[in-house]
């Protein structure tokens, strides 16, 4: 009887010490800045810290049982899963990060769903007989060191595109200042040391003349990097007066005739019958038109066409040119209209060029409040669409920034 009246004190010691050591547990759970979970042999929540308002939203109570999983991100609830998983089969601490759905119904409702990134640590709970009874796991918003995080990403991302453009920048120019260059190099050598004896005036002035073409061809070069620099810096003015844009069209066509006649292209001008006058840079709508021009005819081979017609529709004026070309794949139509950027960007690649032109025609098409669009499909053609707004006559002489401030009072 003495023995059996020991045994029965020792369980009730043992059942009070129980009680007071998880009274305590429970006392610095609810005093814990992290929200902490008891879960059970199958990952349900049995405890939840009062914490877990703040950082779910919701009361501790809605995430006993299967709660807390419903509010983790489904892309995420493996890693959950498994942390709690790991802890309790192989008694060893876990971690994971994952994203918990932070609010209520009604809130995600109205404000759609919101994710908050949480860290959380798990352990092993282990009874009397070093067996895992459950695991608990401590979590705490993260949120603010992934931000920081991704920052730093796309700072890196950027840093590592400006490098590549860089690199380049730098392989593009030093073939397109290197050929002319050698060119105005070495006949004007021949010229100035007569290294072919009784050159006739004729040659004379055939090589002057590939002197004059080789100059003329870096100072495009210069002149583009340069227009291209004051774009993107903001500090490019333009000067608008009203325009009949048909004519300009016609006379953008007749300067690349020839050009398109040498390559064996038929280059067509569209019907430019009614087109209302408009408000725009002449300078500028000329580049954008030659740029668009040269670039048709210089990738479209002998045989082919290419057309240009102008629309005005929805308060714009639409300038399209189109060619039956080699065209662009859907990969490379992304990354066109940046500057130094070509379809073909192999070092071995058939068509020269800075890779300027599409993005000067995108960056002035933006300084009068227009874009470029360019739709093309591999081996079937390339359509390039510059779209300018239509504005009433009352814009002459005015600069960049009166155009700004009147699209602003617009609207």
């Amino acid at each position: 009887m003495n023995w059996l009246a020991l045994l029965a004190g020792r369980r009730a010691v043992h059942r009070r010490r129980n009680r007071l050591t998880e009274a305590s547990y429970r006392q610095l759970a609810e005093a814990a800045a992290d929200m902490i979970t008891r879960h059970g042999v199958g990952g349900a929540v049995e405890y939840a810290s009062p914490t877990a308002a703040e950082l779910t939203g919701v009361p501790p109570d809605e995430l006993l049982g299967a709660g807390l999983l419903g509010r983790v991100h489904r892309s995420d609830r493996s890693a959950y899963l498994g942390a709690l998983s790991q802890a309790f089969t192989a008694a060893a601490p876990a971690t994971a990060e994952l994203r918990l759905r932070r609010g209520t119904a009604i809130s995600d409702e109205l404000l759609g769903e919101r994710y908050v990134w949480v860290e959380m640590h798990c352990r092993p709970l282990v009874g009397g007989d070093g067996r895992p009874e459950g695991v608990v796991a401590v979590t705490h918003d993260i949120s603010v060191r992934q931000a920081q995080e991704t920052e730093l990403r796309i700072a890196r991302e950027a840093a590592e595109r400006a490098n590549l453009a860089k690199s380049r920048f730098l392989a593009h120019m030093s073939h397109e200042l290197r050929t002319p260059l050698n060119a105005i190099i070495g006949f004007s050598e021949i010229l100035e040391n007569q290294m072919i004896p009784n050159l006739d005036l004729a040659r004379q002035r055939e090589y002057a003349n590939l002197i004059h073409t080789s100059g003329q061809h870096l100072l495009d070069v210069v002149n583009g990097i340069l227009d291209m620099s004051k774009i993107e810096s903001g500090t490019f003015e333009i000067l608008v007066e009203t325009t009949d844009i048909a004519p300009l069209v016609r006379a953008c066509c007749q300067m690349m005739q020839r050009q398109a006649e040498e390559r064996g292209i038929a280059l067509a001008c569209g019907d430019l019958a009614g087109l209302p006058e408009i408000a725009v840079d002449r300078r500028a709508v000329k580049q954008m038109l030659l740029n668009l021009l040269s670039n048709a005819i210089k990738f479209t081979g002998r045989g082919g066409s290419v057309k240009v017609a102008a629309t005005a529709l929805d308060a714009m004026m639409q300038i399209a040119v189109a060619d039956t070309g080699i065209g662009i794949s859907a990969d490379d139509l992304p990354r066109l209209g940046t500057p130094f950027v070509q379809a073909d960007q192999s070092y071995e690649r058939r068509y020269e060029g800075t890779g300027l032109g599409l993005s000067m025609v995108k960056g002035l098409a933006a300084l009068h409040g227009g874009g470029l669009t360019i739709e093309s499909r591999l081996g079937e053609g390339t359509t390039a669409t510059v779209r300018l707004p239509i504005r009433v006559v009352g814009h002459e002489a005015k600069g960049f920034s009166a155009i700004k401030e009147d699209l602003k009072r617009a609207g």
